[in-house]
């Protein structure tokens, strides 16, 4: 859907937020699930904060938000009242780390603003995950660059997310030639990020499916088998996507592949034999241990990691994974140890051009709205969202301007006002077109 040719809003209401809400708690048995307040641009919605802490109240403690950062760059009081108001971690909109990558989102100051918007995060107390939108001809051959910018903000940034171009909105509009041309597949990320980094890469040995998550949350479970809620659970289509976790040095600012030292394709088949086995916690977490010993290779490790260091950091992991507590995002900023793990995706989203009906039904990324869930690619590619939001319309595009006015348009090189400039900001950064306000969540699985 064409949101800029869109002649009314679609605008949930706190009552519309609350039932769905009320509609995600109703599942049983009940697991962790990650909440993402998507768009449109949620930031600008005067009920934002509102829906967040009404969240909060209710027992959710994964509240994340996808943004183009404008809001939290303009106003570092935001990034404040969003961590106070329950928000766990931003997804920021990021095309590349030069002007030159990011001049089709229209910003005059786009790095700025991305600098702003991460320092203002980061004092909040809350990490950012770069969410990159990739296409082919356009910004592809940056990714590295990217990786790179996350690798050095490490204390700030959380992970990347790659998406290869989504043919949905006004993109479906596009002509076959230009579609073929910008279609960027997910499979080439791997082969990308190994040219265009000197970290080690390996296409074949690095990257996991995504539905690997799945063995992890399961080995959760058999630990805490008391446990009132269930771990967060990856149970999606093999192709949906891809993951490579990196060790980084938060000392040095350099980044190792986690398979370089550590097997971790044999660690998966060893905790996947340990867990189908059925003994208890106790004996699970010893051949576990076990396990970890096994696949750890201290010769290859970066020095000054061993497993006295190994230890601590998957605790932590762990716990973002199947920890719950009413402090839960606090915990899981506790860690402050020198090595971190940077988790890189990259994940595909179908549109109308390469629909698979398989994927569609094992999504774990469904759009909540008050008449239920669906797929996020059925709802955008599928044509679902033209259907729910034209049958929930809020008003007229004129009734809304009549009465909330309109908000600021950052485009043909407009800057945003940042007042005083972030320190170290000097290279320019972003922002995207705004779409007509709207908060609408998505209940989606590979936050953390």
């Amino acid at each position: 859907m064409d949101a800029n040719a869109s002649s009314y809003v679609h605008e949930l209401s706190i009552e519309d937020i609350k039932t769905i809400f009320n509609n995600a708690l109703s599942f049983k048995p009940q697991r962790e699930i990650n909440i993402l307040f998507s768009g449109g641009e949620p930031t600008v919605s005067p009920i934002f904060l509102d829906a967040v802490r009404h969240a909060k109240g209710m027992g959710f403690h994964r509240l994340h938000v996808a943004t183009n950062g404008v809001h939290f760059a303009e106003n570092r009081d935001f990034a404040l009242q969003a961590k106070e108001a329950g928000l766990h971690a931003v997804y920021l909109q990021l095309d590349g780390v030069s002007e030159e990558k990011n001049k089709h989102r229209g910003l005059g100051n786009y790095m700025a603003v991305k600098q702003q918007a991460l320092e203002n995060i980061a004092a909040a107390g809350m990490r950012t995950t770069l969410q990159v939108t990739v296409t082919n001809s356009v910004n592809n051959d940056g990714l590295g660059d990217i990786v790179g910018f996350a690798i050095q903000n490490i204390h700030k940034i959380h992970g990347v997310v790659f998406q290869p171009i989504m043919f949905a909105g006004r993109d479906e509009r596009v002509s076959p030639d230009e579609r073929y041309a910008r279609r960027y597949p997910l499979t080439q990320l791997a082969f990308d990020l190994h040219e265009q980094t000197s970290i080690g890469w390996q296409p074949m040995r690095d990257w996991f499916p995504l539905s690997d998550f799945g063995i992890f949350a399961h080995l959760c479970d058999v630990l805490n088998p008391e446990a009132k809620v269930g771990s967060l659970f990856q149970e999606t289509h093999p192709n949906r996507g891809i993951f490579s976790p990196l060790l980084v040095d938060t000392q040095q600012k350099a980044a190792t592949p986690i398979p370089t030292f550590f097997d971790l394709e044999q660690f998966m088949r060893d905790t996947v034999e340990i867990t189908d086995s059925g003994r208890g916690p106790t004996a699970t977490r010893i051949l576990v241990s076990l396990s970890i010993v096994r696949n750890f290779n201290q010769q290859k490790a970066p020095s000054g990691f061993g497993l006295g260091e190994l230890r601590p950091l998957l605790e932590d992991c762990f716990y973002r994974l199947a920890g719950s507590s009413k402090h839960w995002s606090q915990k899981a900023y506790s860690y402050g140890g020198r090595w971190r793990v940077m988790i890189v995706n990259g994940m595909w989203f179908q549109d109308a051009f390469n629909y698979d009906f398989s994927g569609i039904c094992n999504s774990t990324t469904p759009v909540a709205t008050t008449q239920g869930e669906i797929s996020f690619c059925a709802y955008y590619g599928g044509g679902w969202r033209k259907v729910v939001e034209h049958q929930s319309r809020t008003a007229t595009l004129a009734e809304w301007h009549r009465t909330y006015g309109r908000h600021e348009i950052y485009a043909n090189g407009k800057n945003v006002d940042l007042g005083q400039p972030a320190q170290g900001a000097g290279t320019q950064l972003v922002q995207i077109e705004p779409e007509p306000p709207a908060v609408p969540t998505a209940v989606v699985g590979h936050c953390d």
